[in-house]
């Protein structure tokens, strides 16, 4: 961290109070709080959320919703988001996390305004200071205040080329536009609070952020829950297949920053519900097919034969050759022939006699059918 570290708390817009770096703006003091989030993968913390805790001349806590609040134009929330990040930065790098993501939420217009001059470059050298690689930084875009798409995309681009990594945040708030991922191209897309919530209230919903989460992936984002709070949210995100997760189920934001690389209760509970939900979806799957699977084993013994009609001596051979591919079961012409006689069946060869019918002998009358079920279609063997 060195010498530019200790170069910033000794200047007056830097204060440490209580461990936790500050940042002077105006009356206020600009402080630090970190949520994990989470790799359902890998099982561990792989990276934290800077959220922004203002204190007052008197020490009391002050929204980051007052704090922007106060800001008088736009010159003003530019000094406070560019303080804010400092201040996490300086906080972040206390931690040592050499193997961990930093999230910054950036304010778009703040983060428009300053692209006159290089100022990926900038940030680049800054950081080199503090000994954070740009790779170690995501910065969170508001997916939500984006009207300017055209300017930003271009930011971006300066940003990733730089090495920095880029997230949509609150994705599927509002008016949400995949128009804004093919073009941005994020690394991470952060899906809003709301859509767990109604997946968790509704099957089709569930299936519907399923498919979205798919969608993500194939744009080449990684998709991150959050506002997980609780354990049935958890399962749910992580049947349909999301990477990263973050939330109160896991744990509240907080002033320092965790670097254990131990998988949390929280995620090891998870994985063994995940096993218990999937047995039991195979077995549901069992119990559903269970009728089928009972048909098809008929088949192989056919409980009634035509009369007077044998079966050529290679068809069991025959059968377990076809059934080792899983080749479904079709009627031939001659099944489908609606004067009834037997035709050659994929799975049940005819005997010579059939065979003789089908090749051009006159056809049986008033044949007595014998069916046999398989996969749902009924074959019909009929006798003289």
């Amino acid at each position: 961290m060195g010498q530019m570290h200790d170069a910033t708390l000794m200047s007056d817009d830097f204060r440490e109070m209580d461990g936790v770096v500050h940042a002077r703006f105006g009356p206020l003091w600009l402080g630090s709080h970190f949520q994990p989030i989470y790799s359902v993968v890998h099982g561990r913390v792989v990276g934290h959320e800077a959220l922004l805790r203002g204190l007052d001349a008197d020490g009391h806590r002050v929204s980051p919703v007052e704090v922007f609040a106060a800001c008088s134009g736009l010159q003003d929330i530019g000094r406070c988001d560019t303080l804010s990040r400092r201040a996490h930065l300086l906080n972040f790098v206390k931690a040592r996390a050499q193997d961990q993501w930093l999230f910054l939420n950036v304010h778009v217009d703040a983060f428009l305004h300053g692209m006159e001059g290089d100022m990926a470059s900038s940030k680049v050298g800054w950081l080199q200071g503090l000994q954070v690689r740009p790779e170690q930084i995501v910065i969170e875009l508001l997916e939500d205040s984006i009207d300017r798409l055209a300017p930003l995309e271009q930011a971006v681009q300066q940003f990733k080329s730089h090495g920095f990594l880029i997230a949509l945040d609150d994705f599927g708030a509002g008016h949400s536009n995949f128009d804004r991922v093919w073009r941005l191209k994020p690394d991470i897309v952060k899906l809003d609070r709301s859509m767990v919530v109604r997946a968790a209230k509704d099957a089709g919903t569930a299936r519907m952020l399923g498919q979205l989460t798919s969608l993500l992936h194939e744009c080449g984002a990684l998709v991150l829950m959050e506002g997980v709070e609780t354990y049935d949210e958890a399962l749910l995100a992580m049947d349909c297949d999301v990477d990263l997760m973050q939330g109160y189920y896991f744990c509240r934001p907080q002033p320092m920053v965790q670097t254990g690389l131990s998988t949390p209760d929280q995620l090891t509970d998870l994985y063994k519900g995940m096993d218990l939900r999937r047995r039991a979806h195979q077995r549901a799957h069992k119990e559903l097919i269970a009728p089928y699977v009972n048909a098809t084993g008929s088949a192989w013994r056919p409980a009634v034969l035509p009369a007077g009609c044998r079966r050529s001596p290679d068809w069991r051979q025959r059968v377990a050759a076809r059934w080792s591919v899983g080749a479904a079961c079709s009627l031939s012409a001659h099944e489908r022939d609606a004067r009834g006689h037997v035709g050659e069946s994929p799975l049940f060869p005819p005997c010579a006699r059939c065979a003789g019918q089908s090749a051009g002998n006159p056809p049986l009358q008033n044949p007595a059918r014998a069916a046999v079920v398989l996969h749902g279609v009924v074959t019909l063997h009929t006798a003289p």
